[in-house]
């Protein structure tokens, strides 16, 4: 497994790569990615491969694709038809904390792990599957901590 240090550091090289204009938030105003998102990519990263020890791919392989993968998952498209759903994600994100006892979230993470499970929804990819909803983020970023 990866330590959450690593990882994020994996996730702020794959998120300097990005430009589009929605990148922009995940960002310092220098360009380089913010601690605290990476920081909150890498624990749900963690919680991810740490829950996909049955994955039918070599490790090694995995774990190198899912630094690149959380961050083109959290770059969801302003136009992209699933934002209509963000206020709800983000209500639920909030339930989902609340109802595993874990107390309240700070905005940032709940702006976080509900783009996360946006960016996941409807999608077939097998670590898409465990964070497409908000509930199944916030198991993952818990259990990545």
């Amino acid at each position: 497994m990866p330590d959450v240090d690593t990882l994020a550091g994996e996730i702020a090289t794959a998120l300097r790569g990005h430009h589009e204009p929605w990148a922009k938030p995940l960002k310092k105003p220098d360009g380089q990615a913010d601690p605290v998102v990476t920081r909150i990519l890498a624990q749900v990263g963690n919680g991810i491969a740490r829950d996909s020890i049955h994955v039918p791919f070599p490790d090694a392989t995995y774990l190198a694709q899912l630094a690149p993968w959380i961050v083109d998952t959290v770059l969801v498209n302003p136009n992209d038809p699933k934002n209509v759903y963000r206020s709800q994600f983000e209500s639920n994100v909030r339930l989902s904390f609340s109802a595993r006892g874990a107390g309240k979230p700070v905005e940032r993470v709940v702006d976080i792990l509900a783009t996360v499970a946006l960016g996941a929804y409807k999608e077939t990819d097998l670590r898409a599957v465990r964070v497409a909803a908000p509930d199944l983020v916030v198991g993952m970023y818990l259990q990545g901590a």
